[in-house]
This record gives structure tokens, C-alpha cells and sequence, in this order.
């Protein structure tokens, strides 16, 4: 009796532990929904300059005099930011704790919009591209990389867009496919 009792306890503590933190989450959509601006456009505007069908061909990347302040009360979180980044060219941005890393990424996704300066991928400005077409054309790889549950396939295409050939290529790209074709047998693509 008083093993049961012990663990109806413990379940009734874990069960109230998982309320607490599903309730934050509701709390935070709340507050999102009540007192955060929505984002810019979605889709690109019918007055903006026509981009490419095929951006980003390429992927070359061009900040220009680029300033950002996260608010009008707060220093500016880039300042003057000048730099390129030609196609295909691997980069690493490191730096100390506030020293604008996340920042470079927040403004590259339209998360923020610009103080001053403008962005430019393939030679297109950035802010003439619907939030869609510009979120879904690139991807960011954080330090700390999580796989989600599911298969291989669906951590790299949870969209379901590409074939299994193409995924392949990726990964040969990547110099991943060895070790894939490796675990392959027990988590299949």
C-alpha cells in the first residue's frame, strides 16, 4: 500500500512538473501573439524589383555599411558592418559573447530590420525578398547541431522536397555519406 501510494505521489509531481512547463510555453505564445509586431511581408511584393527565378544561383553574400539596433534605447548591435563573402566560400564567425555573431545571422533572416546599410545575396537586396522565399533559401548549422526523432531523410527534408538521389549528392557534398552509409543498416535514410 504504501509502495503505491509512493508512486501515485511521484506521478502526480512529474505530471504537475510537465503542466508547469507546457503552460510557460502557452504563456510565451500568448505574449507573442499580444505584444510582438509581426514580421515584414511574406511573400515578395508585386512593386519590388522581379529577383531571379533560380535565386540564389550562386550564394555570394555582401553586407554594405550595415547598422542594426535591436532598439531605439540600445547601442547599435552592428556598427558600420562592410564585408563579402563569395560563392561557395566556407565561413566561420567567431568573436566574444556580445560581440555581434548572432546578430550578422538575425539580420541575414530579417529577424530584425536593418538601422542602416543593406544586404545582398546573388547581387539581389534582401529586403525585396518575401520572408518566405528568403528563410527557405538558406540554412544555418548551429554550434551544437540536434537530430530530431525520425529517420536520417526527414532530419535533412522534413518537407519531403527532394528526392532520395538528391539527398545522396548532399551528403557526398558534405563528406557525410560515408558515415551514413555506415550507420545505415540501423537508422535508414
Amino acid at each position: 500500500m504504501v509502495f503505491q501510494m509512493s508512486g501515485i505521489f511521484q506521478f502526480a509531481v512529474r505530471t504537475q512538473t510537465e503542466l508547469e512547463a507546457k503552460m510557460t510555453s502557452v504563456e510565451r505564445v500568448a505574449h507573442y501573439c499580444n505584444h510582438v509586431e509581426s514580421e515584414d511581408n511574406w511573400e515578395t511584393k508585386k512593386d519590388d524589383p522581379p529577383v531571379p527565378s533560380d535565386w540564389p544561383s550562386s550564394g555570394g553574400i555582401e553586407f554594405k555599411n550595415v547598422k542594426l539596433r535591436y532598439r531605439p534605447s540600445l547601442p547599435l548591435a552592428l556598427d558600420d558592418v562592410t564585408f563579402s563573402i563569395p560563392p561557395k566560400e566556407k565561413v566561420g564567425i567567431v568573436g566574444r559573447t556580445g560581440s555581434g555573431k548572432s546578430s550578422l545571422c538575425n539580420v541575414l533572416y530579417r529577424m530584425y530590420p536593418l538601422t542602416w546599410g543593406d544586404i545582398h545575396i546573388d547581387g539581389v537586396n534582401i529586403t525585396h525578398i518575401g520572408l518566405h522565399r528568403l528563410r527557405r533559401a538558406m540554412a544555418v548549422i548551429p554550434q551544437d547541431p540536434t537530430l530530431f526523432a525520425g529517420t536520417i531523410r526527414f532530419n535533412l527534408d522534413p518537407c519531403n522536397e527532394f528526392t532520395d538521389d538528391q539527398l545522396w549528392n548532399a551528403l557526398e557534398q558534405t563528406f557525410l555519406k560515408d558515415m551514413v552509409s555506415f550507420f545505415r543498416p540501423l537508422v535508414p535514410l
